[in-house]
């Protein structure tokens, strides 16, 4: 069932017609995860939006093989320009763990002090099962 070897049931259409009404990442990850749960159950998933571009430098088996078991990980940078907020997802880090408590999409400026952006790129552990809470 799919189309040269590519899964056609595993493709989500979030029914989105018009830039205005898109979900954006975070939206877009609820619903796969709310309908692709019992799927994905049991198994870590990775997460690249596909507008994500990777700098030649980047190495995804390195980041995967730093990734401590048991552990979720995203990629995340300093913003050098605040005003950056609203047009990027934003990650809310706890400061003492340097866990990712919240994934924010393009918030408004008096919505989070984090100028952590985050693009959709992400590596979730099966194991991990705060998904819904780190997502609202």
């Amino acid at each position: 069932n799919g189309v040269d070897g590519f899964a056609t049931e595993n493709v989500i259409n979030d029914e989105t017609k018009t830039y205005e009404g898109r979900l954006g990442a975070v939206g877009d990850l609820k619903l796969v995860i709310e309908k692709k749960r019992k799927e994905i159950d049991g198994f870590d998933i990775l997460v690249v939006a596909g507008d994500t571009l990777f700098l030649s430098d980047f190495e995804l088996t390195s980041f995967l093989e730093r990734l401590p078991e048991k552990k979720c990980g995203c990629v995340y940078y300093k913003l050098s320009d605040p005003s950056e907020v609203s047009k990027r997802g934003i990650v809310e880090v706890e400061e003492s763990s340097g866990l990712v408590i919240k994934l924010l999409e393009k918030p408004l400026h008096n919505q989070t002090t984090s100028r952590f952006a985050c693009p959709a790129f992400y590596a979730l552990r099966s194991r991990v099962r705060r998904m819904k809470e780190l997502l609202n």
